[in-house]
Protein backbone atom coordinates (compact mmCIF):
# COMPACT_ATOMS: atom_id res chain seq x y z
CA UNK A 1 0.00 0.00 0.00
CA UNK A 2 1.31 3.42 -0.58
CA UNK A 3 1.31 6.32 1.40
CA UNK A 4 0.83 9.78 1.28
CA UNK A 5 4.69 11.60 0.76
CA UNK A 6 4.37 14.42 3.58
CA UNK A 7 6.46 17.12 1.39
CA UNK A 8 3.41 16.51 -1.03
CA UNK A 9 0.17 16.26 1.08
CA UNK A 10 -0.38 20.10 1.52
CA UNK A 11 -0.13 23.04 -0.29
CA UNK A 12 2.81 24.94 1.28
CA UNK A 13 0.47 27.99 1.37
CA UNK A 14 -2.00 29.28 4.22
CA UNK A 15 -1.73 30.30 7.93
CA UNK A 16 -1.40 26.96 10.03
CA UNK A 17 2.60 25.59 10.37
CA UNK A 18 2.82 22.17 9.53
CA UNK A 19 5.90 20.51 11.73
CA UNK A 20 7.33 16.66 12.27
CA UNK A 21 8.81 15.61 15.07
CA UNK A 22 10.59 11.76 15.10
CA UNK A 23 11.36 10.30 18.01
CA UNK A 24 15.47 10.19 16.86
CA UNK A 25 15.19 13.89 16.83
CA UNK A 26 15.76 14.32 13.22
CA UNK A 27 14.09 17.54 11.15
CA UNK A 28 12.37 17.77 8.40
CA UNK A 29 11.41 20.88 6.45
CA UNK A 30 8.28 22.76 8.10
CA UNK A 31 5.28 22.94 5.61
CA UNK A 32 2.41 25.49 5.57
CA UNK A 33 -1.33 24.58 4.94
CA UNK A 34 -4.26 25.88 5.00
CA UNK A 35 -7.07 25.04 7.87
CA UNK A 36 -9.38 23.28 5.25
CA UNK A 37 -6.65 21.23 4.14
CA UNK A 38 -6.76 19.21 7.38
CA UNK A 39 -8.60 16.32 5.93
CA UNK A 40 -5.56 15.24 3.95
CA UNK A 41 -4.47 13.61 7.52
CA UNK A 42 -7.62 11.10 7.17
CA UNK A 43 -7.42 8.13 4.86
CA UNK A 44 -10.29 7.45 2.42
CA UNK A 45 -12.05 5.34 5.09
CA UNK A 46 -12.50 8.49 7.90
CA UNK A 47 -9.63 7.19 9.92
CA UNK A 48 -6.50 9.17 10.57
CA UNK A 49 -3.29 8.20 8.68
CA UNK A 50 -1.16 5.78 10.90
CA UNK A 51 1.46 6.07 8.53
CA UNK A 52 3.00 8.70 5.75
CA UNK A 53 6.63 8.84 3.91
CA UNK A 54 8.64 11.19 4.71
CA UNK A 55 11.49 11.60 1.92
CA UNK A 56 10.80 7.82 0.83
CA UNK A 57 10.61 6.37 4.05
CA UNK A 58 7.82 5.15 5.51
CA UNK A 59 6.95 5.66 8.96
CA UNK A 60 4.29 5.16 11.86
CA UNK A 61 2.34 8.67 13.24
CA UNK A 62 1.69 7.72 16.47
CA UNK A 63 0.00 11.42 17.93
CA UNK A 64 -1.55 14.56 15.90
CA UNK A 65 -1.64 17.58 17.97
CA UNK A 66 -3.45 20.56 16.63
CA UNK A 67 -3.30 23.92 18.35
CA UNK A 68 -5.49 26.34 17.07
CA UNK A 69 -4.79 29.40 18.75
CA UNK A 70 -1.13 29.29 17.30
CA UNK A 71 -2.09 27.85 13.99
CA UNK A 72 0.08 24.79 14.38
CA UNK A 73 -0.09 21.61 13.03
CA UNK A 74 2.94 18.65 14.93
CA UNK A 75 2.82 15.48 13.44
CA UNK A 76 4.96 13.01 15.33
CA UNK A 77 6.02 9.85 13.93
CA UNK A 78 8.89 6.95 14.53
Amino acid sequence: MKFPEYLDLFSRGGSVEVEVKFKSKKNISKVRMNPCEISKILSEDGEFLNKMEFDGYCLEIYKYEIDPINKKLMIKAQ
